[in-house]
């Protein structure tokens, strides 16, 4: 009789500690899964509350509209300085006048108060501007004005059109932008 209680006994010992073990791996996995479910319902729920925002974000109104053409109107995709900024040997002499329209773009235009209340376009034309600023400035160091209104560019002038082809390629991608079409 002892010999079956032992056995009895190792029976019910063997049957706890598997199931203790069960217990143990079955709370593992629905923690497990609980926790990945939360985390996901939760990167849901913050994603849900970020989405508006972005849309917000996305909607070009009538303001928009209005401000873009006024601060382009300063300077023509294809006007006198764009052509002349896009085309001209700076190593030639050329009248200060065909950068009236740039100087008009960055000191008027740009200058403007208003700001996008699209905040992409608002980034794109401060982008713009902070380009347009740097032109100018190196216009400032490096010309020399000659009689009746002509100038030169007066030193080495790498750094001048590295700057012009950057203001171009941003200009023409703000004044082309796909969201005002």
């Amino acid at each position: 009789m002892n010999e079956i209680l032992d056995n009895y006994e190792l029976f019910i010992i063997v049957f706890l500690v598997l199931l203790a073990i069960t217990y143990a791996v079955f709370t593992f996995i629905i923690k497990k899964d609980r926790d990945s479910i939360y985390n996901t319902l939760l990167h849901r729920d913050v994603k849900d509350k970020e989405e508006p925002a972005e849309m917000e974000e996305e909607i070009i109104t009538e303001e928009d509209r209005n401000l873009f053409k006024a601060i382009l109107s300063y300077l023509p995709l294809n006007g006198e300085s764009m052509k002349f900024l896009e085309h001209h040997n700076m190593e030639k002499s050329f009248h200060g006048s065909k950068l009236d329209d740039l100087y008009a773009f960055y000191y008027e235009g740009n200058g403007r108060k208003e700001k996008f209340p699209n905040k992409m376009l608002d980034e794109q034309r401060q982008k713009v501007s902070t380009l347009a600023a740097a032109v100018i400035e190196q216009f400032s160091k490096s010309l020399t004005l000659m009689e009746q209104g002509n100038v030169v560019v007066s030193k080495e002038n790498s750094t001048l059109n590295e700057k012009i082809k950057k203001f171009i390629e941003a200009y023409k991608a703000f004044s082309q932008n796909e969201m005002l079409k």
